[in-house]
């Protein structure tokens, strides 16, 4: 295993604007804020305004909205990601604690027919992978291993994973993992309350899920590549099936047997679905007020369109009620979306991989940003940010917390291994002074709850001369 225990700067920041987005009363701006990727994959939120990312070679970077730095933070050498054809690392997500809970998680194929989800363990004092573990084997193949990590809380994540070119019997055959949406532990456990508290099979019946998101409407959503018709949107329900091989798109399309599958093994239809394909691909749901008629919408990313399309959603989630496409084909192939909490877009582009020919540019592939410039962000959100100022820092012997905040707060102080160092209860009048004698020189990860139960997370440096 190779360890990276430097910053190196592979892409700075330039802003490429393309254009405009016009909507019914709300103008878009479309920009390009990171190029010269090797075919991103998979953009999760970190801390401090960070987007962390996969790179089907094999890549985990960070890219900071406000240096514009991509940091090549690891690569995983120790096995290869094996690509072939659309194989290599793809689903990468952190753990919802992250980096008071230093786990990072991926999934890669390490030969033709063999994949497995890795947990890495990240230092911040370092800025490397100290540690690594095997959480789970699967399957591969040279195609169909799309995968994506959810998390539904901080003790267990969702996974998709394609059927990848297994035998058809496969993705309806509970003891198989491949053709799923499994349910797992965050230390590889099985956990308890799976539908079957024996298997990680928490649906079945899945050709090719490419995108996996959990909004805050509570629903899970996915969205599956068909063969050469019916991409599909769907619903995630514990225990049902999702049809294939045997049913595709809604269950009258083809013939009588169709339906009578899908009355006899309790399928779940799509909600959407498109003819002939499109190669939807990752996503993510917007309910922000800085896009108007983007709320409560689905955002999805093509492959084929080299587009994202927007899915307006019914008040209670469960149906599409319009559809809308953007963007041209000078981003090419859209492979995944990202909502950031000032209601701005991300999309990044995978155009280097085999498929993706007519649309590679000489900077690609690319992390652009589509949102609202008139949109101002609201008092609300700004109190929120404000809610911590440390100083000084880098700390010596003491630090000061200042905090508009009133009432019964605590700070906790997280070393690089996601251990609680120092935590304080106290009726907070707007300060606290705290000694820093007892805690060894380095980074420390400083979480601030406040009476209103609003969280916050600083960086404090400890320097002691």
């Amino acid at each position: 295993m190779k360890k990276f225990a430097f910053i190196l700067v592979l892409s700075c920041i330039s802003l490429l604007n393309i254009g405009q987005i016009q909507l019914e009363n709300t103008t878009l701006i479309v920009e390009s804020v990171a190029q010269d990727l090797l075919l991103p994959w998979d953009m999760v939120w970190g801390p401090d305004n960070t987007i962390w990312f996969s790179e089907r070679v094999g890549n985990i970077k960070r890219f900071d909205l406000e240096t514009g730095i991509v940091d090549l933070i690891y690569y995983e050498s120790a096995c290869d990601p094996y690509e072939e054809e659309n194989s290599g690392m793809h689903g990468f997500n952190l753990h919802p604690q992250f980096p008071t809970v230093p786990y990072m998680y991926a999934h890669y194929p390490v030969d033709l027919f063999n994949s497995r989800i890795v947990r890495y363990v990240y230092d911040v004092n370092t800025n490397s992978i100290t540690g690594s573990s095997i959480i789970l084997q699967l399957g591969a193949n040279a195609s169909h291993n799309g995968s994506r990590i959810i998390w539904d809380n901080d003790e267990s994540f969702f996974f998709c994973i394609g059927d990848a070119f297994t035998s058809l019997q496969y993705p309806q055959d509970p003891d198989h993992l491949n053709g799923k949406i499994l349910r797992v532990g965050m230390n590889g456990e099985i956990p308890s309350d799976n539908p079957n508290p024996a298997s990680y099979v928490y649906t079945l019946g899945h050709r090719n899920p490419q995108g996996l998101v959990k909004a805050s409407n509570g629903i899970l959503y996915s969205s599956e590549h068909g063969t050469f018709v019916d991409d599909e949107i769907n619903i995630i329900e514990p225990s049902r099936n999702y049809g294939w091989p045997y049913s595709i798109g809604p269950c009258d399309a083809f013939d009588a047997e169709e339906t009578e599958f899908c009355n006899a093994f309790n399928v779940r239809e799509p909600i959407w679905w498109w003819n002939p394909t499109q190669a939807c691909s990752g996503m993510d749901y917007y309910d922000h007020e800085a896009i108007p008629e983007w709320r409560n919408s689905l955002i999805v990313g093509f492959l084929k369109e080299a587009q994202f399309k927007v899915l307006n959603l019914s008040e209670d989630g469960l149906s599409v009620l319009s559809e809308s496409s953007f963007l041209p084909t000078e981003l090419g192939r859209v492979r995944d979306v990202l909502v950031s909490s000032d209601g701005s877009v991300y999309v990044c582009t995978s155009n280097r991989e085999q498929l993706g020919v007519p649309y590679v540019t000489a900077d690609d592939d690319q992390i652009w940003r589509i949102y609202n410039p008139d949109y101002v962000v609201s008092v609300e959100e700004e109190a929120v940010k404000a809610e911590l100022n440390l100083f000084p820092n880098p700390a010596d012997t003491y630090v000061n917390l200042l905090s508009p905040s009133h009432g019964l707060c605590s700070i906790e102080f997280f070393d690089g291994a996601g251990r609680v160092v120092m935590s304080e209860h106290y009726q907070n009048n707007g300060y606290l002074q705290l000694d820093t004698q007892s805690l060894e020189s380095g980074m420390y990860i400083v979480r601030f709850t406040s009476s209103e139960g609003n969280v916050n997370t600083e960086h404090l440096f400890v320097n002691h001369r």
